[in-house]
């Protein structure tokens, strides 16, 4: 009984210490072209080499409607500018220097917060080709969204290369959603949250999921083989012994007959 106590309390202990809540994004890795440059420098960039990171952002307040957070500032990683604290972007490198990503078509964004930090993310992806439209709405000027001003596709001379990659880009918002007492009505603290980048195999399965499938297929199999003869012995065993007690109630009845 006391090492049942004692495995009881190691795990409220170390349930508390992983709890955690997740939102996960899968999208296509779609090639495009970059229709004007962008203030990515100051991005936190995830790519093959580098695909985890820990950040932290302060969620905007309670109520905060997803079109209104930050509707007109653009901000860049945790030590970037805070003009608007309540979103990050982020580049998305699928293919990196080394491309050993260049393989997949379609990836998972996945963001990890503690559960002790009441917060919605909202999260969208965008191409190269897509994310200009979008940070157009978030910025007074488009001079705020551009770090060196070059001619657009349409003034580039014809004949000249431009740049095709499958760079994406997320655009990550958060929101308080944690009540508090009037007399604590203070902005919410920082919310640290881990984002991972990785591919999916065959569309659907995460990398980080193939070692866990690796471990369970030899374990099924030994099940399999080992332990499903043993079981299914056993409920033979029970089975027969079950017949024979019926066979004994029959002839026990007809005696009484």
């Amino acid at each position: 009984m006391r090492g049942l106590r004692r495995c009881l309390w190691f795990f409220l202990v170390t349930l508390s210490a992983v709890c955690a809540n997740t939102e996960i994004v899968n999208f296509d890795a779609v090639e495009s072209v970059a229709r004007v440059p962008l203030p990515i420098s100051d991005w936190t960039r995830l790519h093959p080499s580098n695909p985890e990171r820990i950040l932290h952002v302060q969620p905007a307040p309670l109520y905060t409607e997803p079109a209104h957070i930050c509707a007109y500032d653009v901000r860049g990683d945790e030590n970037a500018d805070p003009g608007c604290p309540h979103e990050i972007w982020l580049v998305l490198d699928v293919d990196g220097s080394d491309h050993k990503w260049s393989r997949y078509a379609r990836f998972t964004l996945r963001i990890s917060w503690p559960a002790w930090a009441p917060t919605n993310f909202f999260i969208n992806i965008y191409s190269s080709d897509s994310v200009h439209d979008v940070m157009s709405l978030h910025a007074k000027t488009s001079t705020q969204i551009i770090a060196n001003p070059e001619p657009m596709p349409t003034d580039i001379p014809t004949g000249e290369s431009r740049s095709v990659s499958r760079t994406m880009f997320a655009h990550i918002r958060l929101v308080d959603t944690g009540v508090r007492p009037p007399a604590a009505a203070a902005p919410a603290e920082p919310v640290p949250f881990v984002v991972l980048l990785e591919p999916l195999y065959f569309g659907v399965v995460p990398a980080s999921v193939v070692p866990i499938i690796a471990f369970l297929v030899p374990v099924v199999l030994c099940a399999a083989w080992v332990v499903a003869p043993f079981v299914n012995a056993q409920l033979a065993r029970v089975a027969d012994q079950a017949r024979k007690e019926i066979v004994l109630m029959k002839a026990a009845k007809r005696k009484h007959h």
